[in-house]
């Protein structure tokens, strides 16, 4: 079936983002931003709408389990990422800067996209386009709760970074953002991580004993790594920012010694995460992203007027580690389930059972 749910996905992908481009043209039209607000809007939008089907087409590889693409390709898009971003910065473009800084973007983002289609076409050697309505249908109505989830996952720091600029302005939100755009590098650990050891995770999801043995190790090995990168914040993140900001950010690197306590949840909660998704349980974890992100935002109204963007980082590492208990707590509850075929060879070795029983 895979011929079938790519085509019609891809096909439902380009409808989608049409229609995702025009959402967010029309807000931006409708909020009457100056020209170049509308202009970074809608080139930033254009690469969000190639970055949802460089990833789609990069997901596909885990069917396969063919996880060194994905992380092959990971590599390229963050290589690719900074090296289209300094020689755009270099390039002498007489733009306003943030400006030149979306079209790297921008660029990164087609260039990234066009390779990975190019190595999925070359694995994949079949037409990627199909229109089945009632097939579309349906995968509409069941991807809703992966939907929901992943639109969750994306609005932990904005959430944060919507509610300090309302309430402590837009200057606050760049000392914020400074820190959080260093952090989201070493996020990068968990999430592939966890795309490495998703099918491990798929080929255990019958034999719950097992899997939670190899969950512990998972998290033994991200909680060490995360506590080893809040160590290495506190003793050299002040100097790491002020080199890669520069003086007019020499204030922000004191808020990355709360920030960065963010990194213990969110090492741990990406794993859970996979696990969970395996064993069929969106829903919950749809229940759980929810409530976080409805207790982070009551935690940010409340800390962010009180301690600013050190509050804002309090609130979103207790709502985070309310998730990862929340996970650990409903993972502990699961019933044991093992395989049949392993039951069968249990008993067998026992002597109590025969060939004629297969």
């Amino acid at each position: 079936l895979k011929e079938k749910y790519v085509r019609n996905i891809i096909t439902l992908k380009i409808i989608l983002g049409i229609i995702s481009y025009a959402l967010i043209i029309f807000f931006a039209l409708f909020f009457s931003l100056v020209k170049e607000k509308l202009l970074i809007i809608a080139i930033l939008g254009a690469a969000v709408i190639f970055d949802s089907f460089m990833y789609f087409f990069r997901y596909m590889f885990r069917l396969e389990e063919k996880m060194e693409y994905e992380g092959i390709l990971m590599a390229a898009e963050a290589f690719l990422r900074l090296a289209v971003l300094m020689i755009m910065i270099n390039s002498g473009i007489k733009l306003i800067g943030v400006i030149i800084v979306s079209l790297a973007v921008l660029s990164a983002s087609i260039l990234n996209f066009t390779i990975n289609l190019f190595v999925f076409l070359r694995k994949n050697r079949f037409s990627i386009f199909q229109a089945d309505f009632m097939f579309c249908k349906y995968l509409l109505k069941s991807s809703f709760p992966f939907v929901s989830i992943c639109i969750l996952s994306l609005l932990n720091f904005r959430i944060n970074i919507m509610i300090i600029s309302y309430l402590k302005g837009d200057f606050s939100v760049g000392l914020y953002n400074a820190n959080y755009k260093l952090l989201e590098q070493f996020l990068l650990i968990p999430i592939m991580f966890s795309a490495a050891v998703l099918p491990t995770f798929s080929r255990l999801s019958d034999s719950l004993p097992v899997l939670m043995d190899f969950l512990r190790r998972s998290v033994i090995f991200l909680f060490s790594a995360a506590i080893i990168l809040v160590a290495l914040c506190y003793f050299s993140g002040v100097q790491v920012v002020n080199t890669v900001y520069g003086s007019s950010f020499r204030n922000a690197g004191i808020y990355l010694y709360m920030i960065s306590w963010v990194l213990v949840p969110f090492f741990l909660k990406s794993v859970m995460e996979k696990l969970l998704l395996c064993l069929r349980k969106q829903n919950a974890i749809l229940i759980i992203y929810s409530a976080g992100a409805v207790l982070n935002t009551l935690l940010n109204l409340f800390l962010v007027s009180r301690f600013g963007i050190n509050g804002a980082s309090l609130g979103i590492a207790i709502s985070e580690s309310l998730v990862v208990i929340a996970f650990f707590v409903y993972i502990r509850k699961l019933p044991v389930v093992k395989r049949v075929a392993d039951s069968i060879l249990d008993i067998e070795a026992s002597g109590v059972i025969n060939e004629s029983v297969y």
